[in-house]
């Protein structure tokens, strides 16, 4: 919004008027098209007449701006100029998601915005660490996306995005978007297959196997990531893997924990885990119908299992041999595990898991 402003010197004598700060707005004249702001004082010759030119200031808020601009000068001459100017909030930025790159610590933000942003005007994208304060802009320009890279694994960032939008040379802002967020990826180290199934290994020591079957081992054939890797793996996760080989694990001194998921997993294999000295943790998964002989011995500091199979799996001989041991089982089922010679022997207590 440019509005043009004419103040005519009605005296006999040369008139020079210095005009006052304003807070909300730029005065200023038309040059060869192009608005040229007036810093100092302006000079009017007695019977003529100076044509101003008033606008808003970029960036002012939502809401109705009313000042008034005065002039003051030589010979007691006064002129001013009563502005106003409402600016609507534009709208926001919608539909902004945050997308997290497979095995990296870089998230892909993008949103939709279906008005024109002027010549000058842009997106202004915003990152915070806890969703409530700390926003710091990561991003500015025309593009409707963004990829966020270097950021901390395993971490939760929230972004937020805004407009503004030039017209007339005015530059106004919308309102934020609704916040996303997402959390980083671990970083991949190495990954392969395992018979039809894949296996990935990621810095933080976690060894994810995902598939539908994996081969039994010896002392003679073994895991693929094991001679470069072994002493790493500290977590194991697996899914959708019907069997877990005999002997996959054996003697894992830096593993800690075991988590296998879903209804899939149905088999431990004979000496899977076994000599897993740190092994701390253990989840097995609702679908073990059975665990192999001494798939678990040897396992020296294991003192707490939890098993979601509703139906205690059978197990085989050697296993969670050490004194101590808890067991945690499905709601309504301790009776099932408690009346259950094998794992009954086995631990020293059985308790029911919180629903």
């Amino acid at each position: 919004m440019t509005n043009n402003v004419t103040i005519t010197n009605t005296g006999t004598g040369e008139v020079t008027l210095a005009r006052s700060t304003s807070v909300n707005y730029q005065v200023g004249r038309l040059v060869s098209g192009w608005f040229t702001a007036i810093l100092g004082e302006i000079t009017i010759p007695a019977g003529e007449s100076a044509q101003l030119h008033v606008r808003p200031k970029t960036g002012l808020a939502v809401g109705t701006h009313t000042e008034t601009i005065t002039f003051s000068g030589s010979n007691g001459a006064t002129a001013s100029i009563d502005a106003k100017f409402t600016v609507t909030a534009k709208p926001a930025p919608a539909g902004l998601t945050v997308v997290p790159v497979w095995g990296t610590q870089q998230l892909n933000i993008s949103w939709a915005y279906n008005g024109d942003v002027g010549t000058g005007g842009g997106f202004h994208l915003e990152r915070s660490t806890n969703r409530t304060s700390g926003w710091k802009e990561v991003y500015a320009g025309t593009a409707k996306s963004y990829s966020d890279t270097g950021l901390a694994a395993l971490t939760t960032y929230y972004y937020r995005v805004r407009v503004n939008v030039v017209s007339g040379g005015t530059g106004l802002w919308s309102e934020y978007s609704s916040v996303g967020f997402s959390a980083t990826n671990e970083t991949l180290v190495d990954r392969g297959m395992v018979g039809p199934s894949q296996w990935l290994l990621y810095a933080s020591g976690t060894l994810e196997i995902i598939g539908i079957g994996m081969p039994d081992y010896s002392s003679k054939s073994r895991p693929p990531w094991e001679e470069k890797h072994k002493e790493a793996i500290k977590k194991v996760v697996i899914e959708d893997v019907t069997r877990i080989g005999t002997e996959t694990f054996w003697f894992y001194s830096a593993l800690e924990s075991v988590t296998i998921l879903g209804k899939d997993v149905k088999t431990i294999g004979e000496r899977a885990f076994r000599g897993c000295a740190a092994l701390v943790n253990l989840t097995i998964g609702s679908g073990v119908t059975s665990i192999g002989n001494a798939a678990f011995m040897d396992c020296t500091f294991l003192r707490t299992v939890f098993c979601l199979a509703t139906t205690p799996p059978t197990l085989g001989t050697g296993n969670f041999t050490t004194n101590g041991d808890f067991l945690f089982v499905p709601y309504g089922k301790y009776n099932t595990y408690a009346d259950n010679t094998a794992w009954r022997a086995a631990f020293s207590s059985i308790m029911v898991a919180t629903r």
